[in-house]
């Protein structure tokens, strides 16, 4: 496995253990949610939230899916969460981990990646990384 595929392995590893970044990955999960939206339904506070989104943008727990322009005409980003899935087998002396990304996510996170270049948005692509897209079994 690559080392950025053992980075992403134990970064999605530390975030089954951060009751916060569970909270956003489950409420971000379904449908991409401004950074007010997910204060809203995780009762969480604005400074962690911030905290804790950027920390997931850049290790790539979440993807821009769009903007969303509020009625004060703000820009404002939303995010979606880029994992689907995340399964634990521990059989014999061997773990398995297994993670999906969200595939409904995937090509929205790619085009803005992409139409975004140049604008400081950083999005994270996992299979530029050097890890396959779709899963990642760790033995």
């Amino acid at each position: 496995m690559s080392r950025n595929g053992e980075k992403f392995y134990h970064t999605v590893l530390n975030a089954l253990f951060d009751q916060d970044v569970m909270q956003i990955i489950h409420c971000t999960s379904k449908t991409a949610k401004t950074m007010n939206d997910v204060i809203k339904e995780t009762g969480l506070s604005r400074t962690t939230t911030h905290r804790k989104i950027t920390s997931m943008m850049k290790d790539g727990l979440l993807g821009i899916e769009n903007y969303a322009i509020t009625p004060d005409g703000k820009k404002s980003k939303l995010f979606r969460s880029r994992l689907d899935s995340i399964k634990v087998k521990y059989e014999g002396n061997n773990m398995f981990v297994i993670i999906e990304e969200n595939p409904s996510i995937i090509s929205k996170i790619l085009m803005l990646s992409y139409s975004k270049k140049n604008t400081g948005d950083e999005c994270f692509n996992i299979s530029e990384k050097g890890i396959d897209p779709r899963y990642l079994i760790v033995k």
